[in-house]
């Protein structure tokens, strides 16, 4: 475990904090999950809060089988997001480590109309929700049957993950999940909504998805759903006055090859439910990149491409490391955030607006300079957000907006800061970087879009970028292009290719054969409820026969799907009986 300097003031807190009146008795959140589906594996925390479990790192590409063994690139991130009220009073909501001392600006739930929230709201909506490309793909598959007269599609039949999402108007929430959707908020999460009456209704052609700003709906191999808010308490992280914002977080990833394959995205939708214009806003990304051990590296940032990123200091990341957390040893990589875009809902689409980058030190790490350590007051946290028209002083004293914005291979003294040209040595640092500013009216929705990027085993020292940038330009040509090839929406028809599957219905210990496959195709076995209960890949192309004389499947109806490329081929009802 990293350890973490935080100092708290008690007396201070309570004098310099301002309770706002709509300010709650929530409690902070402590729900947490995981998004693992593909090359990384990544702690989520509900609240304001990412990559982190509260002690320890929880962002590992490319994961190990085992995550004991994980080596981590970032040990926490969090959101910032600040801004005036019309009296020109900063509020801001931001999030750095309370989540382990139980402080906390931001509080689980949506938001009333009247802007408020209570502890018993926030109790309830302090957890995830989860769906994937499979039970998606099922559902589809099952409603084109149904179409077509093979199938009774009944709501028994529909994957609990798609009964269980927080859409508006879904009628089988309560039921999955032992409470009811508020009647009076309509603005939860995003549905492929086919005949577009705004009410979520999965036998009606309905299922999750997510909305980028091209308004394509986009299948994920894994999409993960949070709400929060910042009304729900006084903000007990940055001190700041509450500003009354909803928002909800998608975080989702595609299985696949490269860049892709070694990325997160993730979307923020804030809507303003304070009853005042909020102004000038700013929303951050507050990262601590732990690149391995955390005494060690350096940052940087491309601002055309709005990415921050770190780096090793020199060509070995370890072995030890301080408090016994894994390195990478000679085989380095290089990781960054992207912001991708931002959308407004009155005001349109900003591309690559990464506005601000800055950073400060951990306090008990090397020699930092007095005023470059963590911010203790409101006015602090906007400030390295870019607001109040704060600039850096590069080398040659120039005010700038951007920290280190030349690459780390670039030596010519006079004309690239990076930190391979300009170390203040040892230091543990945690960046910010900002977008804005927007203005947002009562009502107001902004979503920004980020994602994660990785390339491995990079040349050190001052490593040469280019391999990084490149994987970068993806992420972002993704994201530019609507996912398109990514999402299921996207491959081709999910009905029909030549399959004989027999017998069926089958016993236990019978052999289940099936023909017209190829070498490697994915067998995939699951219960009703979307559950695996068996999965195998093919040794050999045409006939397969499956040996099921080892497992156990209680009598009933399954469903096998074929896989072949990571799309799906057909799935079929399985019937076993005793």
């Amino acid at each position: 475990m990293k350890t973490i300097r935080h100092i708290l003031l008690i007396g201070l807190l309570f004098i310099s904090i301002a309770i706002h009146t709509k300010a709650q008795d929530c409690d902070a959140p402590s729900s947490r999950s995981e998004l693992s589906v593909n090359a990384v594996r990544a702690g989520l925390v509900q609240g304001g809060s990412l990559w982190w479990n509260g002690n320890d790192a929880r962002f590992a590409v490319p994961k190990n089988s085992n995550p004991q063994f994980d080596v981590h690139s970032f040990f926490a991130g969090g959101i910032w997001i600040g801004g005036f009220d019309p009296g020109g009073n900063v509020k801001i909501a931001a999030s750095t480590y309370g989540y382990s001392q139980g402080n906390s600006d931001y509080y689980a739930g949506p938001v009333n109309t009247n802007g408020s929230t209570d502890g018993f709201t926030c109790a309830l909506w302090d957890r995830f929700f989860h769906c994937t490309q499979a039970d998606i793909d099922l559902h589809k598959i099952n409603l084109q049957k149904a179409a077509a007269g093979n199938l009774n599609y009944t709501k028994d039949l529909i994957p609990d993950k798609i009964k269980s999402w927080p859409a508006n108007g879904n009628p089988y929430f309560e039921e999955m999940n032992h409470f009811a959707l508020p009647t009076d908020n309509s603005s939860f999460t995003e549905f492929f909504d086919a005949n577009e009456n705004g009410i979520y209704e999965p036998l009606q052609g309905d299922y999750p998805v997510v909305y980028t700003g091209c308004n394509v709906p986009v299948i994920a191999d894994e999409m993960v759903y949070w709400v929060f808010n910042d009304v729900g308490n006084i903000h007990t992280e940055s001190r700041g006055d509450v500003i009354g914002l909803e928002i909800h977080a998608t975080a989702f990833a595609f299985k696949g090859s490269g860049a892709i394959d070694s990325s997160q995205f993730y979307k923020y939708r804030m809507v303003n439910k304070s009853g005042e214009k909020f102004q000038s806003a700013r929303f951050g990304l507050w990262v601590d990149p732990d690149l391995g051990c955390y005494t060690d590296d350096y940052i940087g940032c491309d601002t055309s491409r709005a990415l921050m990123y770190s780096y090793n200091e020199d060509e070995l990341d370890g072995p030890t490391c301080p408090g016994g957390v894994n390195s990478f040893g000679e085989e380095i990589p290089v990781v960054g955030v992207d912001i991708l875009g931002v959308q407004h809902s009155s005001q349109g689409t900003y591309v690559r607006p990464m506005d601000y980058f800055t950073y400060y030190d951990n306090s008990s790490v090397g020699n930092p300079v007095p005023g470059t350590l963590d911010p203790q007051t409101p006015a602090e946290h906007f400030r390295l957000m870019g607001g109040g028209g704060r600039y850096l002083i590069n080398h040659r004293g120039d005010s700038i907006q951007f920290a280190f914005p030349d690459p780390p291979n670039c030596d010519d003294l006079n004309d690239c800061y990076n930190m391979c040209n300009y170390d203040p040595g040892p230091r543990d640092r945690r960046t910010v970087q900002s977008t804005g500013a927007f203005d947002m009216e009562i009502g107001d929705e902004v979503s920004v879009y980020f994602a994660t990027v990785f390339a491995g085993n990079m040349k050190y020292p001052c490593p040469n970028l280019d391999r990084f940038f490149s994987a970068d330009d993806q992420i972002q040509g993704a994201y530019d292009n609507c996912f398109d090839g990514l999402s299921s929406d996207s491959k081709p028809d999910l009905i029909s290719r030549n399959f004989n599957i027999y017998p069926n219905p089958i016993s236990n210990g019978q052999i289940l054969n099936i023909e017209g496959m190829n070498q490697a195709d994915e067998i995939i076995i699951t219960d009703l409820q979307g559950r695996l209960v068996f999965k195998a890949l093919s040794k050999q192309s045409e006939k397969i026969q499956v040996d099921l004389k080892d497992k156990e499947f209680q009598p009933g109806i399954y469903f096998l799907q074929i896989r072949r490329n990571q799309n799906l081929l057909e799935t079929r009802k399985l019937v076993f009986i005793d």
